[in-house]
């Protein structure tokens, strides 16, 4: 099983329950920063999602393979982890790049005084 549903699952109760252990667990040096990427920007890693999407395929391998698994049993399998790759696969990368402000052409500059015709 992927980490990441159980550590967002975790911030949201530890929300709920004790700042502490959500503080704890939003600045962590290892975590912190997807459970920020993710709540901010809805970011997904590439790495992760790779992995998440291999896992899936292989997981829906493993259950067609099997024996005596019904017909409409390999359909909803396959519906659902269609629909959970795609949602996986929409979500950025990687976080926006900062955008800076910069003057619009004809601010910040000093203007000459204006002669007295």
């Amino acid at each position: 099983m992927p980490t990441t549903p159980f550590l967002l699952l975790a911030l949201w109760c530890f929300a709920r329950s004790s700042k502490r252990f959500h503080d704890w667990l939003y600045n962590h040096a290892r975590f912190g920063r997807y459970l920020q990427d993710w709540r901010y920007h809805s970011v997904i890693p590439p790495k992760a999602k790779f992995l998440s999407v291999t896992m899936m395929g292989a997981s829906f391998v493993l259950v067609a393979t099997r024996d005596g698994v019904a017909p409409w049993v390999l359909v909803v399998v396959a519906v659902v982890l269609l629909s959970v790759a795609a949602y996986i696969l929409t979500r950025p990368s990687h976080r926006p790049k900062p955008v800076y402000a910069r003057p619009s052409p004809g601010e910040g500059e000093s203007s000459p005084p204006a002669s007295a015709a």
